[in-house]
């Protein structure tokens, strides 16, 4: 990566990698790899199988299945109201150590954590987003990357990341920035709402842990902005951080008016292909 000190061992710069072998791409016919529906017994061993190695094959698996597996405890923890924020904090920090390529350190986090049996079976689904998929990018990414640390006048203490399809780009940015990261789900339908969804207990996690940092609230493409906006209403009810800042990958350009302004983004765009 321009001007970031990162070592090849990071997932972004791994991504770099395959994309110029032409192994990952990241527009349409690429986004198939995003579909998934399946247990989290069978996300969470691929991940670890995955963890073996720096092949290109296991790569792909880590950039996947590691934001994967938060997915599916979220998802969990909301259809269930099951207390598993303490989990997905752990899970976090696993997936924070996979994008710094860290993968001694993500196995043994992993190798802690004890995953309930209605967890293991419990089945979850990705769906495909080609805009999302886009916004994975790793040149976008990057150009995000140095304006966040370029601009602000010091980094984020924490990413809060809105929704899903955020966390695989916001943990590469967390990662770069060396920020921790806080995963929320944002809705249960975008198309139909866009209220944030903390887990059970987690507003007070909330305050416990943004009270008096920098956050950074980030999604992966923005376009009205609105998501952000109420993800961002969201921490200030529940937290009171000294700079709370928003950033998307990629900006969409619209007519309409934004509901926020979004400080920093890696492109724009009008079109898709």
């Amino acid at each position: 990566m321009k001007d970031k000190d990162l070592s090849e061992k990071n997932l972004l710069i791994r991504l770099y990698f395959l994309q110029d072998e032409g192994l990952i791409n990241f527009n349409k016919s690429g986004s198939k790899l995003m579909a998934f529906d399946g247990t989290f017994k069978e996300a969470q061993e691929r991940l670890r199988q995955s963890l073996n190695s720096l092949n290109r094959r296991d790569t792909i698996a880590q950039f996947l299945y590691a934001p994967r597996i938060i997915r599916g405890v979220i998802d969990y923890g909301l259809k269930y109201r099951s207390r598993v924020l303490g989990l997905k904090v752990a899970l976090e920090q696993v997936c924070l150590s996979i994008f710094g390529g860290n993968l001694n350190v993500a196995q043994d986090l992993l190798d802690r954590c004890v995953f309930p049996k209605s967890l293991l079976s419990f089945r979850f689904q990705e769906e495909v987003d080609n805009i999302s998929w886009y916004s994975f990018n790793p040149t976008d990414n990057e150009e995000l990357i140095i304006k966040l640390d370029e601009n602000t006048l010091k980094r984020p203490d924490f990413v809060v990341m809105d929704g899903h399809d955020s966390y695989r780009s916001g943990f590469a940015i967390a990662n770069a920035l060396e920020s921790n990261v806080l995963c929320l789900r944002n809705s249960l339908d975008s198309g139909r709402d866009i209220k944030p969804r903390p887990l059970r207990e987690e507003t007070q996690y909330m305050n416990h842990t943004l009270t008096g940092k920098r956050v950074l609230i980030y999604g992966e493409d923005a376009s009205t902005g609105t998501a952000i906006k109420a993800l961002r209403d969201l921490v200030l009810s529940a937290s009171v951080p000294t700079k709370v800042e928003t950033a998307a990958t990629i900006l969409i350009s619209t007519d309409e008016q934004r509901k926020i302004p979004i400080n920093y983004f890696g492109a724009e765009k009008k079109t898709f292909s």
